[in-house]
């Protein structure tokens, strides 16, 4: 895992949200989104459960 994917996932550990993680690190959600589900296909596992917002 690079520096900058783990960023990414202490990020969204920290705000129990995606797209505040990604406001925070001055990302967009989709993006952060897809590197973070990019990374789990890869390596064949489920770090977050995902729920719908709405």
């Amino acid at each position: 895992m690079g520096i900058r994917l783990l960023r990414y996932v202490v990020a969204i550990h920290r705000e129990k949200s995606v797209a505040e993680a990604a406001h925070r690190l001055g990302n967009s959600q989709p993006s952060l989104s897809q590197q973070v589900a990019k990374w789990e296909r890869e390596r064949g596992v489920r770090r977050f459960h995902r729920e719908s917002a709405g």
